[in-house]
């Protein structure tokens, strides 16, 4: 996953929080106006309901109500009127806090997402310069160990060299190493001759070991690709 991708999934999930918000919003502000009807609906019929009563307990002897049942229906409308204006102040202030925490949360998940953008920078950074510094590491040692190659050819030549000029001069240390050099070359000449005359005795050839491997490879290869032919 790319520094790309990294941003495209932090805007997403920052969509889909905004988006979780406003719906749980509109769906507060729902559930209040419900609350309002139903308040309304159950103050007037308080209203009503005491009003009737009163008009039933009070005996009409006189065609003229008595003057404190109006004074007890304008109370009753007056509750009404402060429950209805509570309610709705309830719903007012519960919508505007509605408001506030969409609007704050909103921020909230932007300032989240401002973030995460910039750990995503951050992160693609070191990785990018981690993969780098992996690559340089490589090459330096593919490097390395050409110049170790080069440098034992040089300590062959020169030893070689030496060899060739000081033999015969050489002193201590030197004079070992040249005496085990002259001591394989001996050996060498000796193993030759002897192969030389197995030849001329048998009349058969002799392989050096190396060619034969090389030759037993050749063999092995046109083998495996007759065996592959016989298949198809």
């Amino acid at each position: 996953m790319d520094y790309k991708d990294i941003e495209d999934a932090v805007e997403n999930t920052v969509e889909k929080v905004a988006d979780a918000v406003e719906d749980s919003t509109e769906k507060v502000a729902d559930v209040l106006d419900e609350h309002i009807e139903v308040a309304e609906d159950v103050a007037e019929d308080v209203a009503d309901a005491l009003e009737d009563f009163v008009e039933e307990a009070i005996p009409t002897v006189e065609p003229e109500k008595p003057s404190f049942v109006d004074d007890v229906a304008d109370t009753i409308e007056e509750g009404a009127s402060k429950t209805k204006e509570f309610v709705s102040n309830a719903y007012d202030k519960a919508k505007d806090y509605s408001g506030i925490a969409y609007e704050k949360g909103k921020a909230f998940v932007g300032t989240v997402a401002e973030k995460g953008k910039g750990y995503a920078s951050t992160a693609a950074t070191f990785i990018g310069d981690a993969v780098r510094d992996l690559r340089d590491a490589t090459k330096m040692s593919v490097a390395r160990t050409n110049e170790k190659s080069a440098l034992k050819r040089s300590y062959e030549d020169l030893g070689k060299l030496y060899y060739e000029v000081m033999a015969d001069k050489a002193e201590g240390e030197f004079l070992v190493c040249c005496n085990n050099i002259k001591a394989s070359l001996d050996k060498i000449a000796d193993l030759t001759a002897q192969i030389e005359a197995i030849r001329s005795k048998t009349n058969v050839q002799v392989v050096d070991a190396t060619d034969a491997t090389e030759e037993l490879d050749e063999i092995q290869a046109v083998v495996e690709g007759k065996s592959e032919d016989t298949e198809e």
